[in-house]
Order: C-alpha cells, then sequence, then structure tokens
C-alpha cells in the first residue's frame, strides 16, 4: 500500500543551503548583506514549497548479480543497488517533491536580472526536498527501528551504475502522476526539478 506524507512546510538547515551555493565558512567569510539576504529568502518563500511524497514497502524476492526482483514481480538492474541491499529483505521505494512552485519563482527572478536571489531560492529548493526526505528517512527509521529493522544507505537513480531510465517505473509503482512528478521521456529527469527518487533498504 502506498503511504503518502505532507508537511506545510519544512526549513532546511542553513549551513547546507551555504553549501549548495559553494560557500565553505571554513574557506571564505560569508558577507553580512548575503547572510541577511538569505535568512529573508528563506522566510519569503516558505509558501512557495508545499513537500509531499509517497512511500511504497516491498519484500525483496531475490538478489543475483545486478538483477534485483521485489515482490509483484518488479525488477531493477544495478550491481550497486543489489550490493547495497545485501542483507535486505525489504526495500522502501520512494518518490518526493517541494513542488513547482519555488523553481519558477528561481527562475522568474534569474530572467528579470535578480540572479543572487534566483540561485538563492534554487538553493534552498533543493535542500527544502533533501530535509523533506530525511525527514521521512526519519520517521521509517524509528517505526521500522521498533521492530528491530535497520536502513542501508539510501540509494537514487543516477548515483553508481542505477540508470536514470528507472525513474517511470519508481513512478509508476508510487502514483507520481498524484505527486505531480513525471520523468522527461528522454533524458528521464524529473520535473519538478526539485524531487527525488530513492530506495531504502532494511535488514536486521
Amino acid at each position: 500500500m502506498i503511504r503518502k506524507f505532507t508537511l506545510p512546510s519544512i526549513e532546511p538547515p542553513f549551513e547546507r543551503i551555504l553549501g549548495r551555493m559553494g560557500y565553505n565558512k571554513k574557506k571564505s567569510e560569508l558577507p553580512i548583506e548575503l547572510e541577511e539576504m538569505i535568512r529573508l529568502e528563506l522566510v519569503r518563500v516558505r509558501p512557495l514549497f508545499s513537500p509531499r511524497g509517497n512511500t511504497l514497502d516491498l519484500e525483496i524476492v531475490s538478489l543475483d548479480g545486478g538483477k534485483i526482483v521485489l515482490d509483484g514481480g518488479v525488477e531493477f538492474h544495478s550491481v550497486k543497488l543489489a550490493d547495497t541491499l545485501t542483507n535486505c529483505r525489504k526495500v522502501t521505494v520512494m518518490a518526493v517533491t517541494a513542488g513547482p512552485l519555488g523553481e519558477h519563482e528561481s527562475l522568474t527572478l534569474i530572467q528579470t536580472g535578480e540572479l543572487t536571489r534566483g540561485v538563492i531560492l534554487d538553493a534552498i529548493g533543493s535542500e527544502t526536498v533533501e530535509a523533506f526526505v530525511n525527514y521521512i528517512n526519519g520517521v521509517l527509521a524509528s517505526e521500522y527501528g521498533l521492530m528491530g529493522w535497520k536502513p542501508a544507505m539510501r540509494f537514487s537513480p543516477g548515483y553508481g551504475d542505477l540508470q536514470l531510465s528507472v525513474q517511470p517505473v519508481i513512478l509508476r509503482l508510487l502514483d507520481g502522476e498524484e505527486l505531480g512528478i513525471r520523468a522527461h521521456p528522454e533524458t528521464y529527469l524529473l520535473d519538478p526539478q526539485k524531487s527525488v527518487t530513492a530506495f531504502i533498504g532494511w535488514y536486521k
């Protein structure tokens, strides 16, 4: 059964936003004006993001080399993912999005010459969806932990040898259209861009 997650908002860690923008506080001092701008944008753009996600727990039927067979005959092919799922008996498949409004606003700002604000908003969007994925991961880990299960490393398409071409399969499993997430028919990149698909294995 698909499980749905929503939050009215989630604020990503300030340091993560700086890192996404390429700032390293150990190597360079952050200008006060920029810090104030980022903090103001964090408040201003909060209504633009509507974190939503769907998850589905499936039994792992077999791991044969790079072939992963899940309950219901769902198959994925990736040696790296199979290695990550070694010793796991279950896997959670997830699709998460921060929605399209933030990236539309970011593009508008950049196109109208407000490059800095546009870049800040883009970084906030990326870290918002990452923070929401971490939130879901934490909820699942707490629940599974009560039953003695531990999570393997989270693994997303595009990492290692897991091709982006699996995105449509994941979205079909998780009713991605209900979330408003689609995969480009040629590149398989997700739309909205501030969206993530991932696998989390569970072992005892």
